[in-house]
């Protein structure tokens, strides 16, 4: 008979602490500067507010004014901005430690990895760039990560449909459906020319106002912002209550 979930969890634990000594410490609700909400639904919401205020304590900002995006639309950061820092230590620290809340903050991540580009050498430019994150995160402390037990995120490329174009003589001759591959990018497309006029694959627009991967890739207007945050689901924790889900 086939175990359990719950059983073949017991089990493991049970083998580890044969092994090591340990302890139960019950749900988990916080780990490594992550905090963990469980709502009634399996729902989980990963937050980092202790750790995002000891960050705008650490850099005076802690009664900032909130901004609503992390970068104007039109900026550009350059390495000939601004004059050099002194001391680079302060820049490169927070830096690092932003990237360490890109766990719970996908909006962020292009914003960061911005930053990232002039670690060897930043400016007083890069530093007001930087510090404009974390006044994004003081307006918006709350947000977090929201789960739920049936989300699936799969990245599908037009190399891996292309893979799987070469067991051709392995597909049914009725009832076939070729893979749709979404895209964006023209030269992917023209690459996929060929397997497209045979019938074996099919590639469908994403239209720049349905293109979530781009608040990963450059900066947005705030509306667009707000809008790819929230298909994240990059949520504020009251939104599980909003949702009608309890947590407690």
């Amino acid at each position: 008979m086939a175990q359990s979930t719950t059983d073949g969890i017991n089990d493991f634990i049970q083998q580890l602490h044969n092994e090591f000594s340990l302890k139960d410490m019950g749900d988990l609700r916080y780990f490594l500067g992550i905090e963990v909400t469980r709502s009634s639904t399996r729902s989980l919401h990963l937050c980092q507010r202790k750790y995002i205020r000891d960050l705008l304590d650490r850099s005076s900002l802690a009664n900032a004014k909130s901004v609503h995006t992390l970068m104007v639309s039109s900026s550009t950061l350059s390495k000939d901005e601004g004059d050099r820092l002194d001391d680079p230590t302060e820049y490169r620290s927070l830096d690092g430690a932003l990237q360490y809340v890109v766990l719970t903050r996908p909006d962020i991540a292009y914003a960061v990895n911005r930053a990232c580009q002039f670690m060897h050498a930043p400016t007083t430019v890069h530093l007001v760039a930087l510090k404009r994150i974390l006044q994004y995160l003081h307006g918006t402390i709350n947000h977090g990560l929201i789960f739920r037990s049936s989300d699936r995120l799969s990245l599908v490329g037009y190399a891996d449909a292309n893979w799987g174009l070469d067991f051709d003589d392995r597909r049914p001759t009725t009832g076939y459906y070729p893979p749709t591959v979404w895209c964006d990018n023209f030269s992917a497309v023209a690459v996929a020319a060929n397997p497209v006029a045979d019938g074996s694959l099919v590639v469908g627009e994403v239209l720049a106002y349905d293109q979530v991967a781009d608040i990963l890739t450059k900066p947005l207007s705030v509306s667009t912002f707000a809008r790819f945050c929230s298909l994240l689901q990059v949520l504020p924790l009251v939104k599980l209550g909003e949702a009608g889900l309890e947590y407690c």
